[in-house]
């Protein structure tokens, strides 16, 4: 991160290698609160998460839940809009955190724009963060950025994570992630958009994700730049100060 100059993070935990034990996030952001916060993955569903989410939010542990699942062959997402799973929506409402989703659908995810849509209706102080911006079809017409995505547009509690998955998947299907990066931020706006790294999933080294992220930009202007790779990731996950100076220049990551 110094080589590369990011002075912050957001550490995030990886369900398919860790499942829902969070304690290697939680014990990197203990010894170094000034550079990592954390976002835990937990069951929405379990009735012991809210009391671990009031737990770990008194100990100023957290950044925010991430919540992870597939859709159901019926179309339905219990581990999102259950109402088990709305008790966790509630805590984290509750508490002050950002829950973040990562949706996964084989079509593209504006398949669940109206659950989301749901949700940010009931719980309207939390901001939800949308990883790999729910992974459009980028191959498709207007870069996969369907009429649903308009709805979720004129949501200001809902931002979107721009990926190295993102570029992974412009890279494969031919299309300029620059010129995706430029239309996604004419629709959502800078201010909604922040750089997520996807270390330990991803293709490259840490180096290689930044330059091309960077490399991204292309088509940006330098306050948009600014925004995407440093200050929305700031203004939404940090609590209390955590993750660096916001005084300091550079990037942020999550």
């Amino acid at each position: 991160m110094a080589e590369e100059n990011v002075h912050g993070a957001v550490a995030v935990q990886k369900r398919l290698i860790y499942g829902y034990d969070n304690s290697y996030i939680l014990d990197s952001c203990r010894l170094y609160p000034d550079t990592f916060a954390s976002l835990v993955i937990l069951d929405a569903e379990d009735p012991a998460t809210p009391g671990l989410l009031r737990m770990w939010t008194a100990n100023n542990q957290l950044a925010g839940v991430r919540l992870f699942g597939y859709r159901q062959p019926d179309g339905s997402t219990p581990w999102l809009n259950s109402p088990e799973a709305l008790r966790t929506w509630q805590a984290a409402q509750e508490l002050g955190l950002v829950v973040d989703l990562e949706v996964i659908c084989q079509n593209g995810g504006a398949v669940v724009i109206p659950m989301l849509l749901d949700l940010v209706e009931r719980f309207p102080d939390v901001p939800v963060v949308l990883d790999h911006l729910l992974e459009p079809r980028v191959a498709d017409q207007d870069f996969g950025f369907a009429a649903g995505y308009e709805r979720l547009a004129a949501h200001p509690r809902i931002f979107y994570k721009f990926t190295s998955i993102n570029l992974d998947i412009l890279r494969e299907s031919g299309v300029d992630a620059a010129a995706f990066l430029r239309r996604a931020v004419d629709l959502f706006g800078a201010r909604q958009l922040m750089w997520g790294s996807d270390i330990g999933t991803s293709s490259g080294t840490y180096k290689d994700m930044v330059a091309r992220a960077v490399a991204a930009t292309s088509h940006l202007d330098d306050g948009e730049r600014a925004t995407l790779l440093n200050e929305t990731g700031r203004r939404v996950f940090v609590r209390g100060g955590a993750v660096a100076d916001p005084t300091r220049q550079g990037r942020s990551t999550r």
